[in-house]
């Protein structure tokens, strides 16, 4: 990954959740070349909060930052430009790998590999309001920091999931993916730091969701 280093004008510099946003933000980035040809970008991947603060120290333009509690950062503008569903990632051979939709009640006995909240806290608190709603007390056997090491250890039997639909995208050998009967749902987020004058970054936030 290259180094982050302060802006000024350009090439526009972009942070971004891999997983969460890996098959969204290439499209935007390509409408933003076409309508201002001879325009770059730097993409970054970035957890939320390294998001938040290179946003803040001026090493970031804009950040598909996730989720609203991390969007909502003081010095930080928001915009909402999707939703994210949640899905169960269970090992291949496992019973419940043959139902076609899960509710979360039936998923109490079983062992859980957890989104860590202090790396993607927005995906935590999603996951944790969702067992919360459904009555479900999970037990966690490891908190996980990234989809891939999540679905390894899913495949080699260490626990179910719940994790965001985009991870489907993942190589996932030994791992299938099922929906919920209520899925937990929420949306995402970009961000960009409020006083950020660059004429760039107003062009880019323009051919986002929302941008007119």
């Amino acid at each position: 990954m290259r180094p982050l280093r302060e802006t000024s004008g350009k090439p526009l510099n972009v942070g971004y959740i891999w997983g969460l946003f890996h098959s969204r933000v290439p499209p935007w980035l390509e409408a933003f070349r076409q309508r201002h040809p001879g325009s770059t970008a730097h993409l970054f991947d970035l957890t939320p909060g390294e998001q938040a603060r290179a946003l803040l120290d001026g090493k970031l333009d804009a950040g598909f930052i996730g989720f609203a509690c991390e969007a909502g950062v003081p010095g930080l503008s928001q915009r909402q430009i999707g939703t994210c569903q949640f899905v169960v990632a269970l090992p291949r051979h496992h019973a419940l790998s043959r139902q076609s939709k899960i509710s979360l009640p039936r998923l109490g006995n079983e062992l859980f590999l957890g989104i860590s909240e202090q790396t993607y806290p927005g995906a935590a608190r999603c996951v944790s309001a969702a067992f919360a709603r459904a009555g479900v007390r999970p037990k966690y056997v490891q908190m996980v920091e990234r989809g891939f090491t999540i679905l390894g250890l899913v495949a080699g039997g260490g626990g179910l999931a719940l994790v965001p639909e985009t991870l489907r995208a993942l190589p996932h050998a030994g791992v299938v993916f099922r929906p919920l009967v209520q899925p937990p749902t929420a949306d995402l987020y970009v961000a960009w730091r409020t006083d950020n004058p660059s004429p760039a970054l107003q062009q880019f936030l323009a051919v986002l969701p929302g941008g007119g």
